[in-house]
């Protein structure tokens, strides 16, 4: 009986096999395609080898993001490819379009094909490597500068309240990590909305960019991809998002201050931070970590159910907690 019933899907993993048969006669004339996951995250991600060349494709989870998103997203990697900037970018199928529509259990789901990005991520970046990243990151600003993205603004809402509204979901408004994240959103939101921040160059920004997001080749040439949270804002955010990646990942504090300061430099020999940027560092990178608590609460569902924990939470804002002491911030102390 049981059987018999039909039942929907909200999530699901696409076959490699079906698809390297897809990718083959959309993108590549019927020639043989292997097809492997790569990682099955806030998207999906499949591996496609042709013989030697190498592709990467991005299956879009279902109602994740709309296809105007999608396609400004797209729009962004192609007008920093036409920039001489690196970065994974897309490529059109046999229709000449950029974005496909696939038929899942759950629904359409969005699929786009792109460049692969050679090297390997490295965790524990070099010296050169950090300057090498900033000049990047700045060279993508100076290009994205004023670009107007039909995607988030990335503000004050956006980057608290909406997430610790949906922080409220899960844990107790009285647990300890939350009584302390709402003191972190009242501490933030003079910043945020001051006049301060809002002198900051603004334009399109990453908002994701890590060891994680970029490959390194043995030249030391770096190549950025997932663009999936790009939207619009201030570029600070991705300057002090990239600096709290690093100091998390550097247990001694003095080696992570000498890497950020050649980040810096690097970064500022493209396009120079205002003194009111510089002054925001700080309270940019705990708005950015905020952020994405609310995106680990919008995506239980299908992705982080497997560690969204009471304990994680406590871990999470522990890492703002040190980043914040650091930076001598107490989030008991408000902007004046």
């Amino acid at each position: 009986m049981g059987s018999e019933i039909k039942f929907d899907a909200i999530h699901s993993i696409l076959n490699p096999k079906s698809l390297a048969v897809w990718a083959s006669d959309l993108y590549f004339k019927g020639e043989d395609v292997q097809c492997q996951i790569l990682k099955t995250g806030i998207n999906h991600t499949y591996l496609l080898k042709i013989g030697t060349e190498k592709y990467v494709l991005r299956v879009y989870v279902k109602d994740w993001r709309s296809k105007v998103e999608i396609n400004e997203e797209l729009r962004f990697l192609l007008n920093l490819k036409k920039e001489g900037i690196n970065v994974s970018y897309p490529i059109t199928n046999a229709q000449n379009e950029l974005i496909n529509e696939l038929n899942a259990p759950e629904g359409v789901r969005f699929a786009v094909l792109f460049s692969f990005a050679e090297g390997d991520k490295i965790r524990s970046l070099g010296k050169g490597h950090c300057n090498t990243i900033g000049k990047t990151m700045a060279s993508i600003h100076v290009s994205s500068l004023e670009l107007n993205l039909k995607r988030v603004k990335y503000n004050f809402a956006e980057l608290c309240e909406k997430p610790i509204l949906a922080l409220h979901g899960f844990f107790e408004k009285k647990h300890p990590s939350m009584l302390i994240l709402g003191k972190i959103e009242s501490y933030l939101r003079p910043y945020l909305n001051s006049e301060i921040i809002s002198d900051c160059p603004t334009g399109a920004v990453h908002l994701d960019i890590w060891y994680d997001n970029m490959n390194i080749n043995s030249d030391g040439k770096v190549t950025l991809f997932d663009f999936d949270f790009c939207g619009n804002g201030p570029f600070v955010l991705d300057v002090a998002y990239f600096l709290t990646q690093l100091f998390h990942s550097e247990a001694d504090k003095d080696v992570y201050l000498q890497k950020a300061d050649v980040f810096l430099k690097g970064y500022e020999s493209v396009r120079p931070l205002k003194q009111q940027e510089k002054d925001l560092i700080a309270q940019s990178g705990i708005a950015v970590w905020v952020f994405y608590l609310g995106v680990q609460a919008r995506r239980f569902d299908d992705w982080s159910n497997m560690f969204f924990t009471a304990n994680y939470l406590k871990h999470f804002v522990g890492l703002i907690q040190n980043w914040a002491n650091y930076y001598e911030i107490d989030f008991d102390i408000k902007q004046k």
